[in-house]
C-alpha cells in the first residue's frame, strides 16, 4: 500500500522530519502523521554560505592600500627621499590603514638606516685624505688610493643589496 503523495511536503509534530505530504507514518520517529505541521522549533535548517573574500581596502585616493605600499617602496628604491617622505607623510597623516602606516614607518626607516651607513663609509676617505694632508705636513708620504677605490666598491655594493632588499621586501 502506497501512503505517499508526491505533490507537497509536511513535517512531522513530534520529532521534525520532512517527508513527502499524504504519509500517514513518521519516517523518522513512526508516529502517525495528522496532516501538515509546522516545522520543529527546534530544528534549524543549515544554510551554506559561499564565502567572499573581504574586498581590499582602499585609501582616500582610491588605490589599494597594497599598491600604496608598493609605490611607496618603489619610491624608496628610485626616487630618494622627496618622494618618500612626500607618500610616507601622506600615508600617516591622512589614511587610516595601520599596516600602510607600519610599512610606510618601515621603508622610510630602512632607507634611512641604507644613507646613514653609506654616508659613513663615504667619509672614511675624507678621513684618509685629513690624515694624508696631516702626514704632508710634517713630510710624510701616505696613499690612499686603493683604499678609496675598496670604499666605493663597498658603497656600490650596499646600494645593490639596499635595491635587492626593497625588491624583496
Amino acid at each position: 500500500m502506497d501512503n505517499t503523495n508526491n505533490n507537497a511536503e509536511v513535517f512531522c509534530a513530534n520529532c521534525g522530519a520532512k517527508m513527502p505530504a499524504g504519509t500517514k507514518f513518521c519516517i523518522s520517529c513512526g508516529k502517525p502523521v495528522g496532516g501538515p505541521a509546522a516545522p520543529n522549533p527546534n530544528m534549524t535548517q543549515q544554510t551554506a554560505y559561499a564565502t567572499q573574500a573581504a574586498p581590499m581596502p582602499k585609501t582616500k585616493i582610491g588605490i589599494t592600500v597594497g599598491l600604496f605600499a608598493a609605490a611607496i617602496y618603489f619610491a624608496a628604491i628610485f626616487g630618494g627621499y622627496v618622494p618618500v617622505l612626500l607618500l610616507g607623510g601622506y600615508a600617516l597623516i591622512a589614511e587610516k590603514d595601520a599596516w600602510l602606516k607600519r610599512v610606510s614607518i618601515k621603508a622610510v626607516a630602512i632607507l634611512m638606516m641604507f644613507s646613514f651607513v653609506v654616508t659613513v663609509i663615504g667619509l672614511i676617505p675624507d678621513a684618509l685624505a685629513w690624515i694624508a694632508s696631516f702626514a704632508y705636513l710634517f713630510e710624510g708620504i701616505f696613499s690612499y688610493d686603493k683604499v678609496s677605490q675598496v670604499i666605493d666598491l663597498i658603497t656600490n655594493l650596499i646600494d645593490i643589496f639596499r635595491t635587492c632588499l626593497f625588491l624583496m621586501i
